[in-house]
């Protein structure tokens, strides 16, 4: 029983944090829109750095029993893809770098068939029991 409440708790900050920084970020926008401050649009990558860094540092229970850091992770690299192209970093733009997005979808792979099957299934264990 002490499991369960763990994940459940582990899960609940997940989104708890998650939904702090679209709240964070829905502000942000708003503040922009009615010209308060003067937002670029450039900025959004930041948006997928701070939700890929959230899901990454404390990732969710998935539907399988256990909670994987590849969504934080592809996030992330998402984010840094867009901050490359809008900032022009190291010559880069999205006509030149979307080479980059194959690399990683291709990392992604490699890192799910490492990570392998989840143990522990909750569906099937339900099924399992008298």
């Amino acid at each position: 029983m002490g499991e369960t409440d763990e994940r459940d708790g582990g899960r609940s900050m997940g989104q708890l944090m998650t939904g702090l920084v679209l709240i964070v970020v829905g502000i942000a926008f708003m503040v922009d829109r009615i010209t308060i401050l003067d937002i670029e649009g450039r900025w959004w990558p930041f948006i997928l750095l701070v939700l890929g860094a959230v899901k990454f540092v404390a990732p969710s229970a998935s539907r399988r029993g256990t909670g994987s850091r590849r969504p934080g992770a592809w996030l992330l690299f998402i984010g840094l893809w867009g901050l490359v192209n809008e900032f022009h970093l190291f010559g880069l733009d999205y006509a030149t770098s979307w080479p980059l997005m194959i690399v990683g979808v291709g990392i992604m792979i490699v890192w799910r068939a490492f990570e392998g099957p989840h143990v522990c299934a909750p569906s099937a264990a339900r099924r399992q029991e008298p």
